[in-house]
């Protein structure tokens, strides 16, 4: 009889019961065990990652984001950016300036799978033609 598997949630001790394939795609695709408890859990949308070969959920995830809000400056052009997080009483606040909050943009994006509107790049390029960052 073939020997069962651990769970491959960090601090999980049930055996595996089912695989789980994470990653976006080839060559990124992986598979790794998890309990049943678990897999509910994954299946009823709780956010998961995988750190290595270990799958981090629950208390080993970073907190999910609730809301967010931004405070324009008065000052030094930007704003504060207020972040709201499950399971934390303060938000967390820090000051973006304009190039800052426009290359958090520009690396969040990609994230979205759509493409970056004409009007957003053309807005934030120099004279030359090209962009700042």
């Amino acid at each position: 009889m073939a020997s069962m598997r651990a769970c491959s949630v960090l601090r999980c001790q049930n055996p595996g019961s089912t695989t789980l394939v994470a990653g976006h795609g080839r060559p990124d695709v992986h598979e790794v065990d998890v309990c049943a408890e678990h897999k509910a859990k994954i299946d009823s949308g709780a956010p998961w990652d995988l750190c290595g070969e270990h799958v981090v959920m629950d208390q080993d995830i970073a907190p999910v984001l609730e809301r967010w809000s931004l405070v324009p400056s008065l000052g030094t052009s930007g704003f504060t950016l207020i972040l709201e997080t499950a399971g934390r009483a303060e938000p967390i606040e820090m000051f973006l300036t304009t190039d800052a909050s426009i290359s958090l943009a520009l690396f969040l994006h990609p994230s979205s799978g759509l493409p970056l509107p004409p009007e957003f790049v053309e807005a934030f390029s120099n004279e030359e033609g090209d962009s700042n960052w």
